[in-house]
Parts: C-alpha cells; structure tokens; sequence
C-alpha cells in the first residue's frame, strides 16, 4: 500500500465519528419539537378532562336542587277564620243592661227570618217577657200584647209546621218587608200574624204588627 493510500485511509476513518456524531445531534434536534408537542397535548387532554369534570359536577348539583324542590312541596297556609261569633239579641239586650243600665227598646236583627223566627216561638212558648224585648215598645202597644195574651193563653197559638214564617214580601226595596207568623188549625184569613220590619245601618227592627180578627170583629 503506498503512502497517498493509507493517508486517505486514515482520513476516512477519522472523518467518520464526526459525520456519526453530527447525525445524533441531527436527530435529537428532530425529537426535542416531537417532545415538546405531545407534552402539551397531553396537558391539553387533562385540561379538557378537568373541564368536563367541573361541568358535570356543577349538572349533577342543579339537577339535585331541581329534584330537591319537586319533590318538597310548600308547606300549606292556613288562615284561621277569626270572624266574631252572631250574638243572640236577647244576650246582647242583658248585657247591654248590665253595662249602661238602659233597657234597650228592641235588639234588633241583621237576618230578619231570624228575627220573625224569634218572636214566633216567644209567644209560642208563652215568654211574653222575650216577646216584647224582640218586638220593641213603639210597635208592641198594651192592648196588643193583652190580645197576644190571650190568644196564646186559649190554645189559639199554633205555629204551623213545618214552615211557621212565610216572607210576603218587601214594601220599600231594600228597607221595609212584610213577614206573617203562619198559625196552625185556624180558619183562612184568621191564620196569620203580620209583621213589618224596617231597616236601619243594615239591622231589622219591628215596625209593624197586625194581629188576626178577634172575636167579633170584622
């Protein structure tokens, strides 16, 4: 082998490392944007991972509010009805007495079937004393409670059942009506006791009684 021939030899072999050397660097450069690329795609997937977690999380939570308030119905309101009792009149009439010591004309009514009512079974029963509380003195003179009196105390005084009080009928709207007592076991046109009731501030009052003929009269 002549000199020029070993030498280039020798150069080839020395060159070699450094193209093999350049080649590894060449590569890792060509691997590090790899890396670095599928590092952050990863990050990316645990990022989206988290987002989706956080939204179901918040879903799961509105749903069970949702849920939460179907099926928790609201509790009822009650309203107690506090409306004052009716007070009897004759009741009203005593403790009027007891209070201002004054004897009240008439306790009047804001029902008038009521108050026709009230009057019939007085003087059915014979309580004249509740009779003229519930009739009043303007309208109950004393001879027609002497001819009450009487026609009560000969067993005259009947009411007829089952409907003792008839409404005839209003005489000024809204302000006057006609009621009559229907008396059981008498003869058409001795049968009934009227009654004529006024109103004032929305409570009933006697105005008016007209008792049946007595005997011998017309």
């Amino acid at each position: 082998m002549d000199d020029s021939g070993y030498t280039s030899s020798i150069e080839s072999e020395a060159a070699a490392p450094s193209h093999q050397a350049a080649a590894t660097a060449g590569s890792w450069r060509d691997a590090q944007p790899k890396s670095k690329a599928a590092l952050v795609l990863l990050l990316f997937f645990v990022l989206l991972a988290l987002s989706t977690s956080l939204v179901m999380l918040e879903y799961s939570k509105r749903q069970k509010r949702i849920t939460t308030q179907h099926s928790t119905p609201p509790a009822a309101l009650v309203v107690e009805n506090k409306a004052a009792p009716k007070k009897d009149p004759l009741l009203e009439a005593e403790e009027s007495l007891k209070t201002t010591g004054v004897t009240p004309v008439q306790p009047a009514q804001d029902d008038p079937l009521d108050l026709v009512t009230a009057i019939g079974k007085a003087l059915a029963d014979q309580d004249y004393a509740t009779a003229e509380k519930l009739i009043g003195k303007q309208a109950l003179t004393p001879d027609m409670l002497d001819r009450l009196k009487k026609l009560s105390g000969q067993g005259r005084f009947k009411l007829r059942v089952p409907n003792p009080v008839r409404e005839v009928g209003e005489l000024e709207v809204n302000k006057r009506a006609r009621y009559s007592l229907e008396l059981a076991d008498r003869e058409v046109g001795l049968d009934r006791i009227y009654i004529d009731l006024m109103k004032a501030n929305n409570l009933w009052s006697v105005e008016k009684i007209t008792l049946p003929p007595g005997d011998g009269e017309a």
